[in-house]
């Protein structure tokens, strides 16, 4: 018969053509054209329809059978033939190496005692569910892509055939994420210091954080450890977490932030010098491990506050009167006062002055002054730059007075006693309370260079600024109020503003922020130019940076040129108070091709030098960005109902039509995804 056409009526061609070739194809039931003649049996309302193409082919039998009414289609009663061994995916296809989770294997062909393999480790617990999906449990592995095999025998034509297939790196054993040690485990407060941390499964793309900051300029060493930039934190201990792909593991209180040392104060500032007395050292860091001086001779520390800003020591026995420094140590730093403790002799009667402390006061006046000595009475009389002053006497060896309000300088301590004066000159020092309030700009590049102003009170000649520990330069003390310096190279992050003289000190935490100005291919970027612009000159054939690169900037329609060279980390800034945008920044090296920016308007430039030696093959382009990141969703959506079918998810950089995709790099196998899980892709520069 004719697939048209039978006794039962006219069928449908596009009906049987689809039963005949399993699958779906346009077409047309008023169709004229011939379809091939076949021998088969079509199966409709539970008859049989035999056709024979040898004889009539207008002819068939309708005959009642017995059919299995799951079947479509059963050509010449023989059983479907097992499919080709292939594989197709390993859902999940990463796992620890530790193994034991378990997995779905999608491909064609599989039957039962089929043996599955990955990495060459037998997967356990295999089940067959269907030829298409099997499920086993993971062996152990070796960190690292894997692959996974499958065989077995099947018998054609009644001899054995051996059937194998595989995919290569089908499946990824990974360690999970551990996090060992940091070193050190001690940061300052400001931050800012270079960290190591060790552990497992410490991939790239990791992340780290320490008291819940996110740590900056993170390094992959070749031992599987990570380089990584502290940031601030607050004191006290603090949990490091790291985190990827692979999972996330923290150290619980593995560092412990610490403020720098400081002794701001002495009391008592005197005592005899037998020692024995309780003095009580304040300021801030002051731990109980610390070693405290008094001169020659080491005090033991009796007591320390839970805050780290007071101990609680005794006095040594001194070499003899007279005042001493007073100093302390430990591993949050040291620092000390001289003359801060005046020992006297109390076995002597005849009248003696050992000294003042402290030595020094501010020019308001009003506070505390030991004179010790002995032989002192009610008639004892204490002068300050020749004014007689109120003093209490409280035994023989000490009197305490108040200091009379005076101008800045050293004068002299006059002490009579019966018609006897001593008098110690230039024995008190009066001096401007130190103080900072702003320093501008606040913020600059790790490369230094930076010229800032700082505003206060108190600033004289002998000042010190110091930016995270590293001393500004160029220092000028404008008047008492104004100062202005250049700033030194640093790591990022904040650091503390610190100045400070020989009486008195003054901070501001965290008052500056030191930042990496470089752009990975070249640019510009950042705020409005204010005085500095940050040169980070590349070599554009391998991005590494140049050291002693020369840049020439030039600004204000030409009237202002400022000049330098890159230091090791390929950077330099230029900063001039007066300097102001648009700017054309110009870098040069031997062996490269001169480049400037023109009408530059942002803080921060970086150049790309070309070769220009005229050997070897073109540089090659900017490389895409790789971008990784978990994608989701994937599982929410209904599975096929065929298992030979998967959902599959893609991840590209997006692109304006379907026709313009072929202008992007290929986004490689990390952006093809038959799970939920990370991916990984190239995009373009942009």
């Amino acid at each position: 018969m004719r697939l048209g056409e039978s006794k039962m009526g006219r069928l449908s061609l596009c009906s049987i053509w689809a039963v005949v070739l399993l699958g779906v194809l346009a077409c047309d039931d008023g169709a004229t054209t011939e379809p091939p003649v076949v021998d088969m049996r079509v199966v409709n309302d539970a008859r049989v329809i035999d056709t024979d193409a040898g004889d009539d082919p207008d002819e068939g039998v309708l005959t009642d059978a017995a059919v299995d009414p799951d079947a479509s289609m059963i050509p010449d009663a023989m059983p479907v033939p097992l499919e080709d061994l292939s594989l197709n995916s390993v859902i999940p296809n990463r796992g620890r190496t530790g193994g034991g989770e378990r997995i779905r294997v999608i491909g064609t062909g599989f039957v039962a005692g089929m043996e599955l393999t990955i990495g060459g480790q037998v997967c356990g617990d295999l089940e067959i569910a269907s030829q298409n999906l099997a499920r086993c449990t993971t062996p152990p592995g070796v960190a690292g892509e894997a692959e996974v095999f499958a065989l077995h025998e099947v018998m054609v034509d009644g001899s054995p055939e051996r059937r194998q297939a595989s995919l290569v790196d089908g499946y990824t054993f990974f360690d999970p994420v551990q996090v060992a040690s940091i070193q050190p485990d001690r940061l300052p407060a400001r931050g800012g210091v270079p960290v190591e941390i060790r552990g497992v499964g410490l991939i790239e793309g990791t992340r780290v954080s320490i008291g819940g900051v996110q740590a900056g300029n993170i390094e992959y060493q070749m031992d599987g450890s990570i380089l990584a930039l502290a940031p601030a934190g607050a004191i006290g201990a603090a949990d490091v977490t790291v985190s990827n792909f692979n999972g996330s593991d923290t150290l619980v209180g593995g560092a412990f932030y610490y403020e720098d040392v400081d002794l701001r104060a002495v009391e008592p500032p005197v005592g005899p010098v037998a020692g024995g007395t309780a003095v009580t050292l304040q300021g801030s860091g002051l731990v109980r491990a610390t070693r405290v001086m008094f001169g020659d001779g080491g005090a033991e520390v009796q007591a320390a506050s839970d805050d780290r800003t007071e101990l609680t020591v005794n006095s040594p026995a001194g070499a003899g009167p007279g005042p001493v420094t007073v100093s302390v140590q430990n591993e949050n730093g040291e620092l000390s006062l001289p003359g801060a403790f005046v020992y006297y002799d109390d076995s002597r009667a005849d009248f003696t002055v050992a000294g003042v402390a402290p030595p020094a006061g501010p020019v308001q006046g009003g506070n505390d002054v030991f004179v010790v000595g002995s032989g002192f009475s009610a008639e004892t009389e204490i002068t300050f730059d020749g004014r007689i002053v109120a003093c209490e006497l409280l035994d023989a060896f000490r009197m305490r007075c108040v200091a009379p309000p005076s101008i800045a300088g050293a004068i002299d301590i006059g002490v009579s006693e019966g018609g006897e004066v001593i008098t110690l000159d230039e024995g008190y020092a009066y001096f401007e309370t130190l103080e900072v309030v702003a320093i501008d700009p606040d913020r600059g590049s790790i490369a230094g260079g930076t010229v800032v102003m700082l505003s206060g009170s108190g600033f004289t000649p002998d000042m010190i600024v110091e930016l995270g520990g590293q001393a500004l330069e160029d220092l000028q003390i404008i008047d008492e109020v104004t100062a202005i310096g250049v700033t030194a190279a640093n790591t990022p992050g904040p650091v503390d503003v610190r100045a400070s003289t020989e009486f008195s000190r003054a901070t501001i935490p965290g008052g500056y922020r030191y930042f990496d100005p470089v752009t990975r291919f070249g640019g510009v970027w950042g705020e409005a130019i204010e005085g500095a612009v940050n040169v980070t000159v590349i070599n554009g054939a391998n991005g590494q940076v140049m050291p002693e690169a020369q840049v020439v900037v030039i600004g204000n329609d030409g009237d202002l040129t400022l000049r330098g060279i890159t230091n090791n980390g390929g950077q330099i800034t230029l900063s001039d108070p007066d300097l102001e945008a648009p700017l054309n920044v110009t870098a040069a090296a031997e062996g490269f091709e001169a480049t400037t920016f023109e009408d530059v308007v942002t803080e921060n430039v970086t150049i790309a030098l070309q070769p220009n030696d005229g050997e070897g093959d073109p540089p090659p382009g900017v490389p895409g960005a790789r971008l990784r990141g978990v994608a989701t969703g994937l599982d929410l959506l209904p599975k096929p109902v065929q298992d030979r079918l998967i959902n599959v998810m893609f991840v590209e950089t997006s692109h304006t039509t379907p026709y313009n995709r072929t202008r992007l790099p290929p986004p490689g196998p990390g952006g093809l995804l038959m799970e939920d899980g990370p991916f990984e892709i190239l995009a373009r520069p942009g």
